[in-house]
C-alpha cells in the first residue's frame, strides 16, 4: 500500500521496553512539483495521491484553470533510480500554456508545507473565484411527494454506504429506519454486502395513519398524503 511502510519498532508496555517488532507506519517524503519540466515547489506529503496533489497545487496557485488545462501528469526518472516518485511534472494540454508566472502573485511563491493546500496563503478569494459553482439543488423536497424519488434515492444509497461500511468493519449494524419496498434492492445494492437481513412491518391503514397524525413536529400536516 503505498504510503505505508514496514519499520522495525518498539513498545513500552507498563512503563517496560518491549521486543523490537514489525509494524506499519505511514511514511513522509518530499515531493518535488514541476510543470513543463520547471520546479514550482517542494512540500512534504505521504506518498500515494502525488498527480491530484500536484494538479490541486496548480489550480490553487493560478497556474491551470481546469482540468482541461492538464495533458499529462507524471513522476520523473527511472522506477530503478533512488528516489523515484518523489518528482512529478504537470504538462499542458495541445495548445495550453502554463501560467507560471502567475506563481508570484499568490504570495506564497515557491514555499509550500504539509499542511492544507492553501495554508500560508493572505486570502482564497481568488481560489474561491475560479471555482466554478456546483449545479447543486438547495431546499428539501418533501419526501412523499412524486417529484422526491431521486432526492429519497440519494439519501437512501448514503445510509446504506454509511451502514455497510460499519458492517463489512466486524460491526453489527443494525439500521434503524423505515425504506419503502420500492427501495429495498437500492438499498441492499449499495450498502456492498453479501447478505442484508431485513423486518418487513404490516401493520394496518389506520394503525399507521393514527401514528403518523400523533406524532409532532415531523412534517406530516397534510392529511390527504397522510
Amino acid at each position: 500500500m503505498k504510503g505505508v511502510a514496514r519499520r522495525e519498532v518498539r513498545r513500552v508496555a507498563e512503563g517496560v521496553l518491549q521486543a523490537p517488532a514489525e509494524d506499519d507506519v505511514v511514511a513522509e517524503e518530499p515531493l518535488e512539483i514541476r510543470a513543463q519540466g520547471e520546479t514550482l515547489a517542494i512540500t512534504m506529503r505521504t506518498p500515494g495521491a502525488d498527480r491530484e496533489l500536484a494538479v490541486g497545487f496548480l489550480f490553487a496557485e493560478g497556474v491551470i484553470s481546469s482540468r482541461d488545462d492538464v495533458g499529462r501528469v507524471s513522476h520523473c526518472g527511472r522506477p530503478d533510480q533512488e528516489g523515484y516518485g518523489n518528482t512529478i511534472d504537470v504538462v499542458p494540454g495541445p495548445g495550453v500554456s502554463l501560467d507560471i508566472d502567475r506563481l508570484s502573485a499568490t504570495r506564497r511563491g515557491t514555499l509550500t508545507t504539509s499542511a492544507c493546500g492553501v495554508c500560508g496563503r493572505r486570502s482564497v478569494d481568488d481560489v474561491i473565484a475560479r471555482c466554478a459553482p456546483l449545479p447543486v439543488a438547495r431546499g428539501a423536497i418533501a419526501p412523499w411527494l412524486p417529484e422526491s424519488h431521486e432526492q429519497n434515492e440519494i439519501v437512501t444509497r448514503a445510509a446504506a454506504a454509511a451502514a455497510g461500511r460499519y458492517a463489512s468493519g466486524g460491526y453489527s449494524t443494525v439500521y434503524d429506519g423505515v425504506i419503502g419496498p420500492w427501495f429495498l434492492p437500492t438499498f441492499a445494492a449499495a450498502t456492498g454486502l453479501d447478505r442484508l437481513d431485513y423486518v418487513m412491518l404490516l401493520p394496518s391503514l389506520e394503525r399507521c395513519v393514527e401514528r403518523v397524525m400523533s406524532r409532532r413536529d415531523h412534517g406530516f400536516r397534510d392529511e390527504a398524503a397522510t
